[in-house]
């Protein structure tokens, strides 16, 4: 069939609108070839389908020079040379033409051609090896190029300005169904983020599924978990590294894991707790130190209801005006120590209330509320309790001086509290501290006789 051609009227053309090139290219180019056009005609012919049906009956479908028409529009040019091409009347032959002849033009972007490439797979009866075939590409560059039509927009974009490389636009498959990251990669393509980028969203896309996958082999195997603070925190529990073992075995055995931040499990073995067998001298040392403490929790209801009393009996003081600094200054330093200030003195002030169910909104009101009725003189014996005197006296274990330190301390409090209110050590207390000095003397013995054996050892050898 001998190919036709004619001049056909610029108005009679019609755009395509699956025409791949949607950028008509440099302005002052497309200027110059308006010029060329209307000087010299187009020396190459267009390729168009006539019409024959539809409100554009009778006209021509372009296929082929969208960009030597935009010229001769802008040229006002009136007709184009044109090649009639009634052979192409279905969609995939016309993508077909118009890839083959632009897809080695410059100005045609990858996205450009990703489109006209999706468009010809969508045309009923083709497939990947069909569109490879008819625009004389390999089939994984067609593969590669519909991939793209499946970006995100910022991501298009990115390719066509030259920002992101085609080689990087493959590693948005892998976060598909994660938009935060997609919006990440685009943000620092083309920047020397990208690599550390890629690789911290790959390691977090791995640690979301090794911990689904460890939670769900939690549910399905019923494995006792504990937190990667109980596992160091605790001398219950032993990392078992053995890499040999299942799951399932190891839940037979009684492991228990932690579900690390990297998404895997640690397995750790549960120590057994042996109960040592006490001989008498340490079961009679226990039941001891059991009576002291009995004895402590006595001594610290008296002190506690010795200090409720002095406060209430200082109630008779009468402030003078020059004491109104002081009491002011007392008042405002009563609570500026530890948070826990409040719930101590709670414990002396009589208020009615206690801060054993947490200091609630009620318990501090009620506290602040007593304090600002306080005279001078029960104010310095409140802030003298809250601020020199020791806490937790009902425990052995304050009255233990295993340090110089804890011994000045110790001195210091109770020479404190004798100067301020009075008051000397109980018998509780003292024997609590005369037990802590008899224990300090055996232990420093102990000690010596040990280093004494290692001597004479050192002089056998």
């Amino acid at each position: 069939m001998t190919p036709e051609f004619r001049m056909i009227p610029v108005a009679d053309l019609v755009d395509h609108p699956q025409n791949p090139r949607d950028d008509l290219g440099d302005p002052q180019k497309l200027a110059e070839l308006a010029n060329d056009i209307a000087e010299n005609g187009n020396t190459e012919a267009l390729h168009v389908f006539p019409i024959t049906d539809g409100d554009d009956a009778g006209k021509f479908l372009l296929v082929a020079g969208h960009r030597r028409t935009a010229a001769a529009r802008l040229g006002n040019v009136d007709e184009l040379y044109a090649r009639l091409r009634p052979d192409l009347d279905t969609l995939d032959k016309q993508l077909e033409t118009m890839l083959r002849e632009n897809t080695h033009r410059e100005g045609l972007t990858p996205i450009n051609e990703a489109k006209a490439i999706q468009a010809m797979l969508d045309c009923e009866g083709m497939s990947v090896k069909k569109v490879a075939k008819r625009i004389h590409r390999s089939e994984t560059f067609i593969r590669s190029r519909s991939a793209l039509v499946k970006l995100p927009e910022s991501a298009k974009t990115a390719i066509d300005s030259g920002r992101m490389t085609l080689e990087q636009s493959q590693i948005f498959d892998e976060f598909a169904d994660n938009p935060e990251a997609t919006e990440e990669l685009t943000r620092n393509a083309g920047t020397n983020d990208w690599d550390f980028t890629v690789r911290r969203l790959r390691a977090e896309l791995a640690r979301k599924f090794k911990t689904a996958a460890s939670e769900q082999l939690i549910k399905d195997l019923g494995i006792k978990t504990i937190t990667s603070y109980e596992s160091y925190s605790s001398n219950k529990y032993s990392r078992d590294y053995d890499r040999d073992k299942t799951p399932g075995e190891r839940v037979a055995e009684g492991q228990v894991a932690v579900l690390a931040s990297h998404g895997d499990l640690e397995w750790y073995q549960v120590k057994k707790n042996e109960k040592k067998k006490l001989t008498e001298e340490e079961i009679a040392d226990k039941k001891r130190l059991k009576d002291i403490a009995a004895g402590l929790e006595q001594a610290d209801a008296l002190w506690l209801e010795f200090i409720e009393r002095k406060i209430a009996a200082a109630a008779g003081h009468f402030d003078r005006p020059e004491d109104t600094p002081a009491v002011l200054a007392l008042r405002k330093s009563m609570f500026s120590g530890y948070s826990n200030d409040r719930a101590r003195a709670t414990r002396v002030l009589g208020i009615g209330v206690t801060a054993e169910g947490g200091m609630t909104a009620d318990v501090v009101a009620a506290v602040d509320a007593r304090v600002d009725k306080l005279k001078l003189l029960q104010l310095a014996y409140l802030h003298a309790f809250l601020h020199l005197m020791k806490e937790d006296l009902h425990k052995p274990t304050t009255w233990r001086c295993q340090y110089a330190w804890d011994r000045t301390s110790l001195e210091k409090f109770l020479d404190t509290r004798k100067e301020v209110f009075g008051y000397d050590v109980t018998a509780y207390e003292q024997e609590a501290i005369d037990y802590w000095n008899d224990k300090d003397k055996a232990d420093a013995a102990t000690s010596a006789a040990n280093d004494e054996g290692w001597d004479l050892d050192d002089e056998d050898a």
